[in-house]
């Protein structure tokens, strides 16, 4: 009887939904990406409204949001993924002008010395994601607490990637990166 219960236990930890859900890849086509990730994102409504308020130029912005123990202030880490649509400023663009429009994007954020401030940025360096231009940054939030980022531009759509943990901040930041797929 012990060794049913036992491996009754053990049935629900390998299968329990949370951890099921936390290991499947997560698709959010509307927004051209699929991801893995340790915890089930979902939308971060208080970040979207502040962007709705502060966004002059009206593009839609959608935000994701997930904790891995959120209880232990020493392991937790927090997932984020900010997506902006910026079709509307490709519209009656040539080639050349999208492309243009793309490093814009990226160095006026790079540029930006009020966001470096606000944000506490340690440094933005040019890199690549999945072979397009890419910002990467490490900053402190906090006491011990790091996160590290990525912004590019892909098929018209800004996207920024980031991660806030106080440990194994590579590892974690590294995982999200390489799980992050386009769907379109």
């Amino acid at each position: 009887m012990k060794r049913i219960i036992f491996l009754g236990l053990i049935f629900l930890a390998i299968f329990n939904p949370a951890t099921l859900n936390a290991q499947q890849r997560q698709y959010f086509y509307s927004d051209g990406f699929s991801i893995q990730c340790s915890c089930k994102l979902y939308q971060n409504e208080v970040y979207q409204q502040q962007a709705k308020y502060s966004n002059a130029k009206n593009n839609k912005e959608n935000a994701y949001v997930c904790a891995v123990d959120e209880q232990d202030p020493y392991s937790c880490a927090i997932y984020n993924i900010n997506v902006i649509d910026l079709s509307d400023a490709y519209k009656g663009k040539t080639d050349q002008e999208k492309q243009a429009l793309e490093k814009t994007h990226l160095m006026k954020l790079k540029s930006s010395k009020e966001y470096m401030q606000k944000y506490a940025l340690n440094s933005y360096k040019s890199s690549s994601f999945k072979g397009i231009p890419a910002l990467e940054t490490t900053m402190s939030v906090g006491v011990d607490i790091s996160c590290k980022a990525i912004a590019f531009v892909k098929n018209k759509k800004f996207y920024l990637l980031m991660v806030t943990t106080r440990s194994n901040l590579g590892g974690c930041f590294l995982n999200f990166t390489n799980s992050f797929k386009f769907t379109n």
